[in-house]
């Protein structure tokens, strides 16, 4: 990777991280769960996750799951037996009367109407990546696009170890979902993350320190509307970064390209034609 404006190499943020620290570089947004009422919709491998760091925290957690209750285990009674309430089998409206936050698995729409109703209602609907991203401590690397990702993140996380050796936490949409990193107690000084368009439409203060996106192609239209709204979704990688942050684009994608219009961090390029 190379073309940065400032002819810097991407991965000189190896010394920028460890200069920096590992200051909270998340939108400060911490919140008081203990006691809240908070529903985890979806009990895959990120919503067990979700769940668990939300009991760890205090919350009084509801698990519903459409899929029938058979295939949801061990899962299921791994949760109850912390005391977690799970409803496998389908849900409606009226499972969340008493509901003040829902953490949505990334496999669940947040433009079904179920929680456009609820945020009416003035319940906060957020993913479980932006939940686990408002507690992460260190700078987080997120790296997103159509393909590539989980190739581009295992290698970023093989090189960074090299420089920061058992200093560096690496999963999201590749092996353990974010919430695992706060279940486990580590202390990374640098997370690198892959992100995908579900956990991009989720969230809303999520701010990587440095935001890698790699290519868009149409992918996803079932879940998204168009390319249009898949590109809104990639996007919003780059929302809460500014000129204190980097975001790595593809020169020669034009989608990729056309983006960096509207982004505040600094820009770093890479591509063939550099």
């Amino acid at each position: 990777m190379a073309g940065a404006e400032n002819n810097r190499a991407f991965l000189d943020y190896a010394d920028y991280f460890r200069a920096s620290g590992s200051g909270h570089h998340q939108v400060e947004v911490r919140m008081e769960l203990r006691n809240k009422n908070v529903a985890v919709v979806g009990l895959g491998k990120s919503g067990l996750a979700t769940a668990r760091l939300l009991h760890s925290l205090g919350a009084e957690v509801l698990v519903l799951e459409k899929k029938p209750r058979a295939e949801v285990e061990p899962a299921a009674s791994e949760l109850e037996q912390l005391g977690v309430v799970v409803k496998a089998g389908g849900y409606g409206l009226a499972d969340f009367r008493k509901t003040e936050l829902v953490v949505l698995s990334p496999g669940v729409d947040e433009k079904d109407k179920i929680y456009v109703e609820l945020g009416k209602k003035g319940v906060e609907v957020l993913g479980e990546l932006e939940l686990a991203s408002r507690f992460i401590t260190a700078p987080i690397i997120a790296v997103s696009g159509t393909d590539g990702k989980t190739t581009t993140v295992s290698l970023l996380g093989e090189i960074f170890s090299r420089e920061l050796p058992g200093r560096v936490w690496v999963g999201g949409n590749i092996g353990a979902p974010a919430a695992e990193l706060l279940i486990s107690g580590q202390k990374p000084e640098l997370v690198v993350l892959e992100v995908s368009s579900f956990q991009l439409a989720q969230a809303r203060t999520f701010h990587p320190k440095v935001s890698v996106l790699l290519n868009i192609a149409p992918d996803h239209l079932d879940r998204h509307a168009d390319l249009k709204d898949y590109c809104r979704a990639k996007q919003r990688l780059f929302m809460n970064q500014g000129p204190g942050d980097a975001a790595v684009l593809n020169s020669d994608d034009p989608l990729v390209k056309k983006m960096a219009e509207t982004i505040k961090a600094e820009l770093v390029w890479f591509g063939a034609g550099l």
